[in-house]
């Protein structure tokens, strides 16, 4: 009888692990810099305080470029051409709260050297803008070292009529955008600082999920 409990106890671990529960979560300390990002976590099977950072899988170095890049048009329809291409956008998208969701980005590496060939599509440096009325004299420096386009409430009539964007005084980067819906007359997006920043953060968790094997990661910045 003992062996057969035993037996049972192992498999249903077997089929808990495979789900990716690993009892207590693994806990990720992100350095969100202005320049590079980190994320680092405790060694697996090492003793407290050892701790392992996290490579670029295009690089393999820890150090990851603080660079989101978002893909024109062509480029994102290319990821979709195959059925099996379609389902590993999916299933990079699935549970995501980013919009645009993560698979229409580049984040990193890649997306640093778009900086010369897509400069009005990537956007970096934007924590340095974090938190600034759009009249500080960071934004207006940031402005001149860049080529996207940095927008406050009185530099744009799109601007000028949205209440919210007025009330808060903030700093927007405007991106060339067409969205999928060829009908949808839009051709650019939007976004705060703070929202380039949450597609870092994405892509450090997804790599360490991969890189650890396990989906129950939780991240602290």
């Amino acid at each position: 009888l003992i062996p057969s409990v035993i037996g049972v106890a192992v498999l249903i671990c077997m089929v808990m692990a495979k789900m990716g529960f690993r009892g207590r979560a693994t806990v990720a300390g992100i350095d969100l810099g202005t320049t590079n990002s980190v994320i680092c976590v405790q060694a697996p099977s090492k003793t407290v305080g050892e701790i392992e950072c996290i490579p670029d899988p295009s690089t393999g170095s820890p150090i990851i470029p603080s660079v989101v890049s978002f893909l024109e048009l062509a480029e994102r329809q290319k990821t979709r051409s195959t059925t099996a291409a379609k389902r590993k956008v999916e299933q990079q998208d699935k549970g995501s709260t980013l919009n645009p969701p993560p698979s229409y980005v580049m984040v990193g590496t890649n997306a640093k050297h778009r900086i010369n060939t897509h400069p009005h599509h990537t956007l970096y440096n934007a924590k340095r803008v974090l938190g600034r009325t759009h009249d500080h004299v960071a934004v207006n420096e940031l402005k001149r070292e860049v080529e996207f386009s940095i927008l406050g409430p009185s530099d744009d009539s799109q601007l000028e009529n949205d209440k919210e964007t007025q009330q808060i005084d903030s700093v927007l980067f405007r991106v060339p955008f067409h969205t999928d819906d060829s009908t949808n007359g839009n051709t650019s997006i939007l976004l705060k600082p703070q929202q380039v920043g949450s597609y870092i953060v994405n892509h450090l968790m997804e790599i360490t999920r991969k890189h650890l094997g396990h989906e129950n990661v939780k991240s602290s910045v």
